[in-house]
């Protein structure tokens, strides 16, 4: 994605941000108490929220890795930590609109592809807010979750530019040979 500079947000990152913020929050009063605070200290290695922000207050290694902490959070039912969810939800939904309304693909049915770090911690209120959202406008929309890695896309655009020359028998063996070893390496095991 672009960034939150370009109205580009709902990321891992950018819930791990909002993550370090509630326990900003929390610790100053301006927002409810939060289970994300313990669990943000230890992902941190900090004993307090006080460390934990005074260590991110002078630059030291943000984690922007906190989102799979995030999402287990609002499974068990930390409130601060499911808003956070709804908001990545909602603005991730928000962005398929956007490319949906773009192509044309609002009235139709067309398989929107769940890529990135988020869906890889299989939470249901994120699928459940981003459905919510696109099917408000987009009801033919199917959502798929990424079996591979997304590199794998680029490996085979390479593959399909070199294979000239190439039989359909090999160039198939390469394609499946390539995906199995892209989900091996993973940790997902091959379709079938």
């Amino acid at each position: 994605g672009q960034g939150a500079e370009f109205g580009d947000t709902g990321s891992a990152s950018d819930v791990s941000d909002r993550a370090l913020l509630a326990v900003a929050n929390a610790y100053t009063g301006r927002g409810p108490r939060t289970e994300l605070t313990e669990l943000l200290c230890t992902l941190h290695g900090c004993r307090s929220a006080a460390e934990l922000l005074e260590q991110a207050s002078r630059g030291g290694e943000r984690s922007r890795s906190a989102a799979p902490t995030v999402l287990r959070a609002a499974e068990s039912g930390d409130e601060v930590a499911a808003d956070i969810v709804r908001w990545a939800g909602t603005e991730l939904g928000d962005s398929a609109l956007l490319a949906a309304r773009t192509l044309g693909m609002t009235g139709g049915t067309f398989a929107l592809v769940l890529a990135g770090g988020l869906f890889r911690g299989e939470s249901t209120l994120l699928l459940d807010t981003l459905a919510a959202r696109v099917h408000a406008e987009a009801p033919g929309a199917q959502l798929v979750q990424l079996d591979t890695a997304p590199v794998a896309g680029a490996a085979l655009m390479a593959l399909d530019m070199t294979a000239a020359g190439v039989d359909a028998a090999a160039a198939h063996r390469l394609r499946t040979g390539l995906l199995d070893a892209v989900r091996a390496r993973a940790g997902a095991a091959p379709p079938g």
